[in-house]
């Protein structure tokens, strides 16, 4: 009974507002191929599936208690390294411990607030859609930052970077809003721009623009991952490893206190 209860528990979740459009072009063009040959109508019924899949939107259980700064999204650690933080995010210089997390198409894509605090900047710096587990990504893939002060006016930042295919970052933040631990802040999703830019390759009438953003020779499968890097208060060390695989809004990245 137990082990029932946990795979109900498990194959029973909320699917995102943002998701639904896109849930329902799936199944048309489903059916649409489906008409045309039952195979193309059964990849279609999976790849529907799998858009609910990604757009799934579960209930998470956040420690309680103060100082935790815990994950905003699914995925693995890359690695825990000491850099200077971005610019844009205006917390100077000096270095400080960055988690740098990753997460693939079949991740929740969710976005979660990292720790109890207020929103003190919110900023989107524009650049490519590639490889999002390059180490050059964090500086000049597209990307969106969000800056938390927490107890003491300790800034926890994370800052988000699209992939080729999952480019579209909402944010449902706002510079001065209280916020708490595990609360929802957006999500990651794909659009239809990657098709649209196929298309006008195949035809070519690619724009440099869009050559530049999609500047990357050949597939790899950096480009089906997102990037979210998570930067410390200064002298706050990690608690977790690369490797490690974690959850958006329960596992404990750092402790404040």
């Amino acid at each position: 009974m137990a082990e029932e209860n946990s795979l109900t528990k498990y194959l029973s979740f909320p699917v995102n507002r943002e998701g639904w459009l896109f849930i329902a072009l799936f199944a048309v063009v489903a059916w649409v191929l489906g008409q045309i040959w039952g195979l193309l109508g059964w990849l279609g019924f999976f790849a529907t599936v799998w858009s609910v899949w990604f757009f799934r939107d579960p209930e998470r259980v956040t420690p309680s208690r103060d100082g935790v700064v815990v994950s905003p999204a699914d995925g693995v650690v890359k690695t825990v390294a000491t850099v200077a933080p971005p610019a844009e995010l205006g917390l100077g210089d000096k270095p400080r411990v960055r988690v740098t997390l990753l997460r693939n198409l079949l991740n929740v894509h969710v976005n979660r607030v990292p720790v109890e605090g207020k929103v003190t900047k919110t900023v989107e710096v524009a650049g490519v859609f590639d490889d999002a587990s390059r180490d050059a990504a964090a500086a000049e893939n597209d990307r969106l930052g969000v800056v938390v002060a927490a107890a003491n006016n300790r800034p926890v930042a994370v800052v988000q970077v699209a992939g080729l295919v999952v480019r579209h970052i909402s944010n449902d933040l706002v510079e001065g809003q209280p916020v708490k631990a595990g609360q929802r802040a957006g999500i990651a999703r794909f659009s239809l721009d990657p098709i649209k830019d196929l298309v006008k390759r195949f035809k070519g009438e690619a724009s440099a623009e869009t050559k530049d953003a999609t500047k990357a020779s050949g597939f790899s499968l950096g480009q089906l991952v997102t990037r979210v890097d998570v930067y410390l208060p200064e002298g706050v060390a990690a608690t977790v490893a690369p490797g490690q695989s974690i959850i958006a809004g329960e596992t404990v990245l750092a402790e404040l206190a």
